[in-house]
C-alpha cells in the first residue's frame, strides 16, 4: 500500500525512508526510541544463565504423553554417547508429573554440597535433576503458580550444575507459566517441540 516514512527535519523538509507514508519529526523519534529502550530495561527480566552451564535446550509439546520425557532422555543419553568429553545435564521442570526419576533409574534424595547446593545425581553419565527425586512416591504436589515457579527455580538455581556443556529440559505438557518463564528466564540455545 504505502512504501515511504517520511521523516521531518527540524527544517521542516521531508526525508523520505523505506516503509509507510508517515511525516514524524527527526527528534521526537530519536526520543521515543531512548524512551523505549529506557522502559525496556526497567521493566523487562533479564535472561540470567545458569551457573556452568553452556547450552540449554528445551523439549515441549502441546499435548501430554507424546513422549517429551523420552525425547529428553534419550537425547541426553545419546548426547554423552556421542560426546563422552562432554558433560550432559538433565533437568526435569515437570513437577507435577516428575519421570525423568524412573526412566534414569535413580531413586535416591540429592546431596547438599558446601555451597548449600543439591548436587545432581547421576547414571548412564548425565547429570538429573527432578522434583521426583525430592518428594515421596505418596506425596502429591498440589501447587500454583508462583510455588511451581519457586520449585523450578530451585531446580535451576539451587543445583551445582557445574561445567555443563548441554542442559536438556524436560517440560510439562502445554504452554502455561512454566514455559513462559523459562523462555523469559533464560538463554536458550534451541528446542524441541512436538504435538
Amino acid at each position: 500500500m504505502f512504501n515511504t516514512i517520511l521523516i521531518r527535519t527540524a527544517g521542516k523538509s521531508c526525508l523520505p525512508i523505506s516503509g509507510h507514508l508517515q511525516c514524524i519529526h527527526a527528534k521526537c523519534l530519536s526520543q521515543l526510541t531512548e524512551n523505549q529502550v529506557e522502559l525496556m530495561r526497567k521493566k523487562l527480566p533479564q535472561k540470567k544463565a545458569i551457573k556452568g552451564v553452556k547450552h540449554i535446550i528445551l523439549v515441549a509439546s502441546g499435548k501430554g504423553g507424546v513422549g517429551k520425557s523420552t525425547t529428553a532422555v534419550n537425547l541426553a543419553t545419546a548426547l554423552k554417547c556421542v560426546a563422552p568429553n562432554k558433560d550432559i545435564g538433565l533437568l526435569d521442570a515437570d513437577v507435577f508429573g516428575p519421570s525423568i526419576p524412573l526412566m534414569m533409574n535413580l531413586h535416591e534424595t540429592p546431596l547438599i554440597n558446601n555451597d548449600n547446593l543439591m548436587v545432581p545425581l547421576i547414571n548412564y553419565g548425565v547429570k538429573c535433576m527432578s522434583m521426583g527425586n525430592l518428594i515421596t512416591n505418596q506425596s502429591a504436589a498440589i501447587w500454583r503458580g508462583l510455588m511451581v515457579m519457586n520449585a523450578i527455580d530451585k531446580l535451576i538455581r539451587g543445583v551445582s550444575w557445574d561445567h555443563t556443556d548441554y542442559m536438556i529440559v524436560d517440560t510439562p505438557p502445554g504452554t502455561g507459566d512454566t514455559h513462559l518463564s523459562l523462555a523469559q528466564n533464560l538463554p536458550i540455545s534451541g528446542n524441541i517441540t512436538g504435538a
